[in-house]
């Protein structure tokens, strides 16, 4: 199968979460959930596509729980996903890739929800789940790196996203470990999945037309330019703001 091929599943996918979810919402009957809630909204991904994700993962929820697949079962093969993904972006597979990222991101909003369902959630589960998210992103990460190796300028934009996300979830994880409320700021972990699931998916359509882009003077990959480049900004600057909060809320506990 050609590579450009493998986006059209997570896109269809969506799509009929889409035509389910409006009706919904058009009649004011769309369900909420404790879980999205608690998230809340960023600004680039709202609190109804984020509960619209959970509403359509529900069936494939509770049919891994009729199955009696445990949440750890499903966090692993987020990792494998995840470095089936690298692999493939190494390689310059983009829509493999961005197939293979939307595979793991699916796998890892899937673990939790199993927990919940099942009365089984637990600290060790949630260790192992940021764990396996942390390693799933660096693949992503490496597999780009590895890729633009020969290209300083791409190298140097994938190394700031590299170090953008991972200090977002640093911050999360010490305002967490400190007990202080922080603003949610932008380019958390299911931002970054997205941005770089949609980036290297249309990737892989404009560079079947790479000729037309190099005529414009623009990288034939340059959605995938624009998610780096978004990863890299709003990460680091949310990184910075929310640092800068946390220092004043433990400033003020002293």
């Amino acid at each position: 199968m050609s590579d450009w091929m493998y986006p059209a599943i997570p896109t269809a996918l969506v799509v009929v979460l889409i035509v389910g979810w409006v009706p919904l919402m058009l009649l004011g009957k769309t369900p909420s959930y404790q879980r999205t809630d608690q998230i809340g909204s960023s600004a680039l991904i709202g609190k109804q596509a984020k509960a619209m994700l959970y509403w359509g993962f529900q069936p494939l929820g509770r049919t891994l729980l009729a199955l009696k697949i445990t949440p750890d079962v499903i966090t692993w093969s987020s990792g494998v996903f995840g470095l089936a993904g690298g692999v493939a972006l190494a390689r310059g597979q983009l829509g493999l890739g961005s197939m293979l990222c939307f595979a793991s991101f699916v796998a890892d909003a899937l673990d939790g929800m199993v927990a919940r369902l099942a009365g089984t959630g637990s600290a060790a589960g949630e260790v192992l789940d940021a764990m396996l998210d942390r390693y799933v992103e660096f693949f992503w990460f490496a597999g780009v790196i590895y890729w633009f190796r020969n290209d300083p300028m791409r190298l140097g934009l994938t190394i700031a996203a590299l170090i953008g996300a991972f200090m977002v979830s640093y911050v999360s994880a010490k305002a967490e470990a400190m007990q202080a409320e922080v603003p949610g700021g932008s380019m958390r972990r299911v931002e970054r999945a997205v941005c770089m699931t949609l980036g290297a998916s249309i990737a892989s359509y404009t560079m079947l037309f790479s000729s037309f882009w190099n005529g414009l003077g623009i990288p034939a990959d340059w959605p995938l330019l624009v998610a780096l480049g978004l990863i890299a900004v709003l990460g680091n600057y949310s990184t910075a703001t929310r640092s800068a909060a946390l220092r004043r809320v433990l400033a003020g506990k002293k």
